[in-house]
């Protein structure tokens, strides 16, 4: 977009209707990784990652970089024949770094989520799954009591054949200075073959958000991932914000990647992956919730690793 300022109603008003589209999409995800996830739960799965996503040209002037480390920690409450329940908890930080910029819009980001997950198999082939969630998103220096966010979602879905799952739901997620946010949910995991496998789960290394991934089980130990991501993060602004006090900072972009996982053990694996950003976009809104600036960037490489150990 030419300009980093948006003054077009009509312009902010489709843009609303795109990022509520895209919040359906990313607890789409959501439920399908965690659906996923809820065979490592009983093992406690911990992850431990990074990724850096190189320099990128914005609109309005200058460029920016972002590093990221984030954990996770996964531990069963209940196991039954049929029934689990467990916890789940994460933590991510993202610092941003921002070149011939007046003022940098935000900095340091902290990110913590703590949910719980319950899941069941059901007779004739059905499943179903329900999750509650709090969790927040804010930059250092922020009031992390302004920036909670809750959500919570649930979706039954059905095994046609071994290699056929399909299911749906519905969930709701807070948003910081916006309405609350209602969606339905579609789950599938579809293996083309004894080798290929088309599903919304992204392979670990790969932070949540709607997209399709098509992998390929070369061996046991070795696969490979086309992965198609879309990606979208908020977060309380610190109190003293020179861009914007107490606002909400806003990151959106699509991802093209490929992705390698080696398993050395039943309980060891490396996921490496190497992708492209596309059609990114930053937002900057003061308190209230209304838009400052909203700015496009240039398309940047983004690499990553992470390892991933079950006790």
């Amino acid at each position: 977009m030419p300009d980093s300022l948006k003054n077009s109603s009509t312009d902010w008003q489709q843009g609303s209707t795109w990022r509520v589209m895209l919040r359906t999409a990313l607890f789409a995800s959501l439920l399908t990784s965690l659906t996923a996830a809820h065979g490592q739960l009983a093992p406690a799965p911990f992850l431990l990652g990074g990724e850096h996503q190189l320099s990128s040209d914005l609109d309005g002037g200058g460029s920016f970089s972002r590093s990221s480390v984030r954990t996770r920690l996964s531990a069963p409450l209940f196991l039954g024949e049929d029934t689990i329940i467990g916890v789940s908890g994460s933590y991510r930080f993202d610092s941003f770094e921002f070149d011939d910029r007046t003022t940098e819009p935000w900095g340091d980001i902290h990110r913590a989520r703590i949910g719980l997950i319950a899941k069941q198999d059901l007779a004739n082939d059905w499943t179903w799954l329900a999750l509650s969630y709090v969790g927040t998103n804010a930059e250092s220096g922020a009031d992390w009591g302004e920036s909670l966010r809750y959500g919570g979602l649930g979706a039954a879905w059905y095994r046609y054949s071994d290699n056929l799952s399909i299911g749906l739901g519905a969930g709701f997620s807070t948003q910081l200075e916006d309405d609350l946010s209602v969606f339905p949910i579609l789950v599938l995991d579809w293996q083309i073959t004894d080798t290929l496998t088309l599903s919304t789960i992204p392979p670990e290394g790969f932070n949540l958000g709607p997209g399709a991934t098509l992998r390929w089980d070369l061996r046991d130990d070795l696969s490979l991932s086309l992965v198609y991501l879309y990606q979208r993060d908020q977060q309380r602004l610190d109190e003293d914000s020179l861009a914007a006090a107490n606002g909400v900072g806003e990151t959106r972009q699509s991802r093209v990647a490929l992705a390698a996982t080696y398993r050395f053990s039943e309980n060891f694996s490396l996921t490496g992956h190497l992708g492209m950003t596309i059609g990114g976009e930053l937002e900057l809104q003061n308190e209230s919730g209304d838009t400052l600036t909203e700015e496009d960037y240039d398309s940047s490489l983004v690499f990553g690793l992470e390892g991933s150990l079950r006790f």
